[in-house]
């Protein structure tokens, strides 16, 4: 998995006092959360997200159990990889999505390629919607089932590491890091820093789909090289 911390041990601390700061953490986390489920919101119902949610902030308390109760910046790195690892493993186990709404997503990223080839550039939701006679809401909804499927992919391509041999962990890590810094910052600021789409491509100064189409490549290139 991408960088993980070490692990501070410290005195013990009474319950109520763990209890306390578990609270407060969990209070001073709530936005991350909300960040790491954000590019979902389209495709799932609020029951689930309800539910992922939770998932999420069980998964932080956990994590900050192992770092005995030190709310530190390693500790929030590894919390966000340890949430958005938990948040895909739901994700993998429910089905999610209908038939039609899987079909729409293809159409929806063929679309894209054609109007990308014709246009030269990224075209917009309104472009897209148009050549496919659709509305904007089942837009946006084709489009976070695709994210949920890319990083249930990505999450499956970079968590093999944890269990495959040396050999094919050095494939992996090759394959991020051939990758341009810029892309490589983007990787990581999605996957340890715990943002969304639009925050990474904001703080990178470019379009949210530059970012998602940097997420395809990271797949495309571990995939490669793993001779998949």
């Amino acid at each position: 998995m991408l960088a993980m911390g070490d692990y501070v041990q410290t005195e013990d601390l009474s319950r109520k006092e763990c209890e306390a700061i578990e609270a407060r953490v969990l209070d001073e986390n709530s936005n991350l959360v909300r960040s790491l489920l954000k590019p979902y919101r389209y495709a799932l119902d609020e029951g689930t997200l309800e539910d992922l949610t939770q998932v999420a902030f069980m998964a932080m308390v956990i994590e900050l159990r192992k770092f005995s109760h030190v709310d530190s910046v390693e500790f929030k790195k590894s919390a966000t990889v340890r949430m958005r690892g938990e948040i895909i493993d739901e994700l993998r186990r429910r089905d999610f999505a209908e038939r039609n709404l899987r079909t729409l997503s293809n159409s929806v990223k063929k679309a894209e390629g054609v109007l990308r080839q014709r246009l030269g550039r990224e075209p917009n939701e309104s472009e897209v919607c148009a050549a496919l006679a659709i509305s904007i809401d089942d837009y946006r909804e084709a489009k976070s089932l695709e994210m949920i499927a890319m990083d249930i992919e990505f999450d499956e391509r970079v968590s093999a590491t944890d269990s495959v041999e040396d050999e094919q962990k050095e494939f992996v890590a090759d394959a991020l890091s051939r990758l341009d810094d810029r892309s490589q910052k983007m990787i990581y600021l999605l996957y340890v820093g715990g943002l969304g789409l639009e925050e990474v491509a904001l703080v990178m100064g470019t379009s949210r789909a530059t970012v998602a189409r940097v997420k395809e490549l990271a797949i495309s290139k571990i995939k490669h090289l793993l001779g998949e």
